[in-house]
């Protein structure tokens, strides 16, 4: 039986849905959306379904999704030979990883690929799938030049282009622009902290002790993260951390500092004095927790 000639009702179909967790995707249909389109194609032509995968991964890097890899293995081996996807730049957006699925359709080991709006056959003109794939890679490639130029920007504004640190929280203002606010359960507890530590009569570890024993801190939660005590190292980033004094870094010159927009916990001769505290300060200690609770009190 020819490639041609092949029934579509006979062969055996994988639904591949992927959404990015990365901003490439953000008006793409989601994942619910996508499979719900899949199986309408299904139930309209009456195909088979022999495995249905669906991942949260950038398809921009090669390497980077492990369903996809499942899919082209199962291919290779027989186990299935067509595939339902809302649209092709769902399967790829990389040079290596669409040559893969262009390779296979040209092969024939693909008899067919089912999207929203077309289907693609081995025998059809390559040029056309190949042509949509390139596309698709290029769009990745200019959307994270973009994405990079636009962070670029922002941060020489001295806008907060990431997660705020312990202390503050992202927020939406009205004009809909990211900004960022004081976190009123955790800022004034970390600005006490630093007060208690520019006495020079503590250590990074009896802060956290203090911290995490008698005041009972945790960090923010977000989502799968957070909600837990401050570790040593987190306490460290702290301490270092210029966003403390109203300031961030160059993202490319980290020994620049761009003027924020968001109120100050310390200012930034403390935050000078505490880097030359943390400098001299001995590694441990532990003789200023006998009275630590009254200072965070009172500092």
């Amino acid at each position: 039986m020819s490639i041609t000639n092949v029934n579509p009702k006979d062969l055996k179909f994988i639904i591949y849905a992927r959404k990015s967790t990365e901003g490439e995707d953000r008006q793409m249909a989601s994942l619910p959306d996508q499979l719900d389109i899949a199986k309408q194609i299904v139930a309209k032509h009456n195909y088979k379904v022999v495995k249905i995968f669906q991942e949260a991964a950038s398809a921009s890097k090669c390497n980077n999704r492990p369903k996809f890899d499942q899919m082209v293995r199962m291919i290779e081996q027989g186990k299935a030979n067509g595939i339902i996807c809302w649209q092709t730049n769902r399967l790829a957006r990389n040079p290596k990883e669409n040559g893969i699925i262009q390779q296979l359709l040209i092969e024939g080991k693909i008899k067919l690929i089912h999207t929203n709006d077309r289907i693609y056959r081995p025998e059809d003109n390559a040029i056309v799938f190949g042509v949509e794939a390139s596309m698709a890679a290029q769009y990745s490639i200019d959307l994270s030049k973009n994405v990079t130029r636009g962070v670029r920007s922002k941060n020489k504004h001295g806008r907060c282009t990431g997660v705020a640190p312990q202390g503050y929280l992202n927020k939406r203002g009205d004009d809909n622009q990211p900004t960022v606010i004081i976190d009123p359960e955790r800022f004034y507890v970390l600005q006490r902290m630093f007060k208690l530590y520019l006495t020079g009569n503590y250590t990074v570890v009896d802060l956290l002790s203090i911290l995490n024993e008698e005041y009972h801190f945790t960090t923010l939660k977000r989502k799968k993260r957070g909600g837990k005590p401050l570790t040593i190292a987190g306490l460290h980033g702290i301490l270092e951390n210029p966003f403390y004094m109203g300031k961030i870094r160059d993202i490319e010159d980290k020994n620049i500092l761009h003027q924020g927009a968001w109120p100050p916990m310390i200012t930034e001769d403390e935050f000078w004095r505490v880097q030359r505290l943390k400098a001299s300060m001995p590694k441990t200690t532990t003789f200023g927790q006998k009275h630590s609770s009254n200072l965070l009190a009172t500092s």
